[in-house]
Order: C-alpha cells, then sequence, then structure tokens
C-alpha cells in the first residue's frame, strides 16, 4: 500500500492516515463512532510510532506520550478529575517516580531478568568456553537511567586444565540507559576452583532498541561483556529476558 488512506465504519470516519512502503508512516488520527477525535500520533518510516501521541475525550486532550521507534520516551501525562499523572519513560521503561499533582503513586525501583549466555576464559593465549547463568535484580533506580543492580549467577565451564566446573559468582552493577543503548559496569567475585573467590570487574553493552536488519524489525543486539578475573579474559555474549 501506499499513500493517504481513510476507514470508515458506515459513513462514519473512524482512521485517516497515510501508508509507505505498506508501513504506516506520518500523522493517523482516529475518531469515535460520533465521528469526534480521540486519538492522534505519528509514525517513522518503519512503521512504529515515533513523536507525540495525544488521546481525547470531549474534545479535551486527556493523555500524552511521546514514543521513539515503537518504545515510550520522556515524560507522560494522564489528566482526569483527580488531577495530572506525570510518569517518565527510558527505552520504553517506565523510571523513577509517578506522580499525580506532585504527589507520590507509585515508585518503578524494581525488576527482575534472566540472563543466559555463552562465554569464553582465555589466559596465556589458552582458552575454554561454556555457559552462564546469572539472575538480575534491580533495587535502585536514580537519576536519568541509572540502575543499581544485584547479579547472582554461575558459570558451567571447562576450566583451563582443568575438568567441567561450575563457577557461582555474585556482583553488583550499575547500569546507564541512554535512549537505546544501556552501558553496564560490574564489579563483584568469581569463585575459581584453583584460585578460590577472586574479583572481576567488567563492562557490558547492549543496544535494547529496535531496528530493521534483514527484514527483522524486532532484532535486538545481545549484552556483550568483557571482564577481567586475575589474569584471566573473560568475553560473554547473552540473551537477556525480562520476568516480571
Amino acid at each position: 500500500m501506499q499513500g493517504p488512506f481513510e476507514k470508515y465504519e458506515h459513513i462514519t470516519l473512524r482512521i485517516k492516515g497515510f501508508y509507505r512502503n505498506s508501513k504506516m508512516y506520518g500523522r493517523l488520527e482516529r475518531y469515535n463512532e460520533r465521528g469526534s477525535l480521540v486519538e492522534k500520533s505519528e509514525y517513522n518510516t518503519y512503521g512504529k510510532l515515533h513523536g507525540k501521541l495525544e488521546r481525547y475525550e470531549n474534545g479535551k486532550i486527556v493523555a500524552e506520550t511521546y514514543w521513539n521507534n515503537g518504545k515510550p520516551e520522556g515524560k507522560a501525562k494522564i489528566h482526569s478529575a483527580k488531577g495530572t499523572i506525570i510518569s517518565e519513560y527510558i527505552s520504553g521503561e517506565k523510571i523513577g517516580k509517578e506522580t499525580l499533582d506532585n504527589r507520590v503513586v507509585r515508585n518503578y525501583g524494581g525488576s527482575r531478568r534472566l540472563s543466559v549466555g555463552l562465554n569464553s576464559l582465555e589466559r596465556g593465549g589458552e582458552s575454554t568456553q561454556g555457559l552462564n547463568f546469572r539472575f538480575y535484580q534491580n533495587f535502585l533506580r536514580f537519576g536519568q537511567g541509572y540502575r543499581l543492580n544485584l547479579e547472582v549467577g554461575v558459570d558451567i565451564i571447562k576450566e583451563l586444565n582443568e575438568g567441567i566446573q561450575s563457577l557461582p559468582g555474585l556482583s553488583l552493577s550499575l547500569s546507564r540507559l541512554l535512549f537505546d543503548h544501556e552501558i553496564k559496569l560490574i564489579i563483584g567475585t568469581k569463585e575459581l576452583s584453583v584460585l578460590g573467590f577472586q574479583r572481576e570487574v567488567g563492562i557490558s553493552y547492549r543496544y535494547i532498541g529496535v531496528f530493521n536488519i534483514a527484514g527483522l524489525d524486532e532484532f535486538q543486539i545481545p549484552e556483550i561483556k568483557i571482564s577481567k578475573i586475575e589474569d584471566l579474559k573473560r568475553f560473554e555474549v547473552n540473551l537477556i529476558f525480562e520476568i516480571n
């Protein structure tokens, strides 16, 4: 489909918009059965919500949100007889406090994730590979997109010069969301069977937005992590699943 379109029910206009390359593009307007405007939004070249979305009742704006490539971004407002509820999003995730006329309604302070990935350990030119499983509990969010996380995990790996080992670990991480990007700093301990508990420090990167690649609009880059444990270099590629 290409060009402007209108959808009617009986003789009443319900939807008016524009298609480009068979995807919604530009302004889209929705109307109720009486022909009154109920929603106005914008779409980008990928057919995803992008820009301001407004909802109306009786000709008045009752909700305002901003979208970035299909995800809510920035402040969202809901207007009612009780007042205005304001919440904030970064890359589609509610952060901080939701307020009703400056009174805190809810604090979005925690989230849980499960990570499954492949890892590689290297020491002195010798490397070995394995699997890792990790549980994340975010217990503090502050500022613009900062999160403090507790991570508990275990590796199943053929340790260097040893047999198959399970290597438990515990760490704290500080992550920063910036639009569709997440950078995470990690410090913790990893129990190596030969060396005992050793400090691990590292950094990870994840692109949490969506983009078009090979026709897959929802493709996401998994987390890529590089860290160091004593004289061991460590590399991970992880898939992360939200579990709440």
